[in-house]
């Protein structure tokens, strides 16, 4: 029951607001030295691979880097400070292939890859020879496709940070089967962002635009459908100039319903201060403010926000049909069946949780993990966020080690959920987790300690950074809103 894989995501890499990003005291980042909830939990992780016959696979589950809201060298950097602590010293942590599965916020590393992995197709492909469409997605299992889907920029950066180890870094997206020789057992990891409505707005509006269209929809489609949205949105937009800043500020703000609301009522006030307070002007101020409210009040807030469980009904929704659509169509195509024991680990809501779950097309319930994730975006910490890592062992069963969680300064625990709680097998696999941590408890316990501090103050400079902008963005809003004229009452 040897760990053979390790799955993290969402760390957010670059982010001010990620735990894992090392952020002074004044709010600069600092970069060559690992932040100190990154070294608490590096040591700790590796303290328990290092009773490993041989090193496991790291598998990254999108939103590694920040793509979407930090400069990209600082994306960079902070991820040769992940790379340094999991692959220096004497005895690296992982093996040295990674895989690389990329969520919305990292999404355009993906594009990267698969035009990469084109370039390199229609190169060995004579003239005269009819190309084939670029694809907008790999195999389940990346021993199907056709060229490996190499990821030049990681596998660059890892390098950098640690030229002796000779890493090597391919994409699977949006889905990496891992099964066992007999083809009984399977884990389906993915990040999980097109579980969430709003990521597949394009495969919607084409839906209604072309409401005979019969293609049956799958993995395929739902990416070719809503790439270019997902890759705008979430993955390019908050890089673009000083626009980007605009995003970025705008996206933080969104993050608190309330901070909105007072963004909205500042700016109508500095528009009607700069236009004069007759009757008028004060019966406009009334309309925009009720309409602002509504406008924000029926907002689609993201998943991780929704506090009452770690998925909303809609979320559950998303991932039975995700599950239905995306996952069982790859597994009949390229194994011949559904396993009788399916795993879906995924990432993208920021609240760790192990559950089991009834899916159309699935035998038996299928076992579902989520990674959680490293940042605090919220003005108010919400209980169900935090991070766990993912364990597979060589059988494919799975447990999920519980980090931390926001606000919380309990020890770390272990969730366990296998295949089956009958299967002797499985719980033996969590309780060697439970007692190699217990074995490390203080090297946990101090990685706990860290975690909630950095958590009190990410929070606290996410209060400093909303009130600077919702400043910001007011006085540009007196600035270009029209001067009342003379004489206005």
């Amino acid at each position: 029951m040897a760990i053979t894989h390790v799955v993290v995501s969402d760390l957010h890499l670059g982010a001010a607001n990620s735990l894992l990003t090392n952020v002074q005291n004044d709010g600069t980042i600092a970069t060559g030295t690992p932040a100190p909830v990154l070294a608490a939990f590096g040591e700790a992780l590796g303290s328990l691979l290092a009773g490993q016959p041989a090193p496991p696979t790291l598998v990254f589950a999108g939103d590694i880097f920040e793509l979407a809201l930090t400069p990209t060298s600082k994306a960079c950097e902070t991820f040769s400070d992940f790379i340094r602590m999991a692959f220096g010293g004497d005895r690296p942590m992982f093996a040295p292939d990674i895989t690389y599965i990329a969520g919305n916020h990292d999404h355009h590393l993906w594009e990267l890859a698969r035009q990469h992995q084109y370039v390199t197709y229609v190169a060995s492909t004579p003239l005269g020879t009819p190309l084939i469409e670029d694809w907008h997605v790999t195999h389940l299992f990346p021993a199907n496709d056709l060229l490996p889907h190499d990821d030049r920029f990681v596998v660059t950066l890892a390098n950098r940070a640690t030229p002796d180890v000779g890493i090597t870094v391919s994409q699977s997206y949006p889905n990496l089967g891992i099964v066992d020789p007999d083809g009984t057992r399977v884990v389906v990891v993915s990040h999980g962002h097109y579980t969430e409505s709003i990521y597949r707005a394009m495969e919607l509006l084409h839906a209604v635009l072309t409401p005979d269209r019969d293609d049956a929809e799958s993995a395929w489609h739902i990416e070719g459908d809503n790439w270019a949205w997902v890759d705008f949105m979430w993955s390019t937009l908050g890089r673009s100039g000083d626009a980007g800043t605009d995003v970025s500020q705008f996206y933080e703000m969104l993050q608190s319903e309330q901070a909105m609301r007072d963004l909205a009522a500042r700016v109508i006030d500095a528009v009607i201060e700069r236009k004069g307070r007759t009757l008028r002007t004060r019966v406009e101020a009334w309309a925009l403010r009720l309409a602002s409210r509504i406008v924000i009040s029926k907002k689609m807030a993201p998943e991780r926000h929704h506090r009452d469980s770690p998925l909303s009904k809609d979320a559950e929704r998303g991932l039975q049909e995700y599950l239905r659509l995306a996952v069982a169509p790859q597994l009949i195509s390229e194994l011949g069946r559904v396993p009788a024991s399916a795993t879906f680990v995924f990432g993208h809501t920021h609240k760790p949780f192990a559950r089991t779950t009834t899916v159309d097309g699935f035998a038996n319930p299928v076992n579902v993990f989520n990674t959680g994730g490293w940042v605090i975006d919220s003005k108010d910490l919400n209980p169900l966020q935090g991070a766990a890592a993912i364990l597979i062992d060589d059988q494919q069963r799975v447990v999920a080690l519980d980090l931390y969680r926001q606000g919380d300064t309990a020890q770390v625990h272990v969730v366990s959920l296998a295949d089956d709680s009958n299967d002797p097998d499985a719980r033996a696999f969590a309780d060697s987790i439970r007692a190699a941590v217990a074995a490390d408890s203080h090297l946990w316990s101090t990685f706990s300690i860290v975690a909630a501090a950095e958590v009190t103050a990410r929070r606290q400079q996410l209060l400093t950074r909303i009130a600077a902008d919702e400043a910001d963005i007011v006085g540009r809003a007196r600035a270009v809103a029209p001067r009342a004229p003379t004489g206005a009452a």
